[in-house]
């Protein structure tokens, strides 16, 4: 690996540096870069950029198992758009054990769960299909898996 001195490509020079895991998909918005991780556990990253020789971790947001990745990452106004999708195509699939689900769930419910609650207690939002507006462009339909919407401001009124 090279010192923090030597040029890492021709025309290129190192203003700043931080350690992360592996990143996917990199937006920066303002003051900020968000960045999508491509492996579990590592959700998403929000980095204060406003001193780029001096970059700044102020968040992350960490995934709720270890089969899936948020390697996505749009911001569009004062939201944070990311993806929620399975990580490794090869291991067991969460429709696998489904019926093992359903039938243990209805054992502590009492009742045929409804396919909200099945899908409370699998860990997946129930609406998996999402349809929204970036400015000027038109519908973009979002459908195969789950996606997260996130305030980057949520502290304004």
């Amino acid at each position: 690996m090279a010192d923090q001195t030597t040029p890492v490509a021709r025309n290129l020079k190192r203003i700043g540096r931080l350690d992360i895991p592996g990143g996917g998909q990199v937006v920066v918005d303002g003051d900020y870069a968000y960045v999508g991780h491509m492996a579990p556990p590592h959700g998403t990253t929000i980095i204060d950029i406003s001193d780029p020789s001096n970059p700044k971790v102020v968040s992350t947001i960490d995934l709720k198992d270890g089969y899936s990745h948020t390697h996505k990452a749009r911001v569009v106004g004062d939201l944070l758009y990311t993806n929620f999708e399975q990580y490794d195509r090869h291991t067991l699939r969460r429709g696998d054990t489904l019926g093992d689900d359903h039938e243990r769930l209805a054992g502590e419910l009492g009742h045929d769960p409804s396919d909200a609650e099945l899908s409370a207690d699998i860990g997946f939002d129930v609406d998996t299909i999402a349809k929204w507006t970036p400015p000027g462009n038109g519908v973009m339909p979002t459908v195969g898996f789950a996606s997260s919407i996130f305030p980057t401001r949520p502290n304004r009124n």
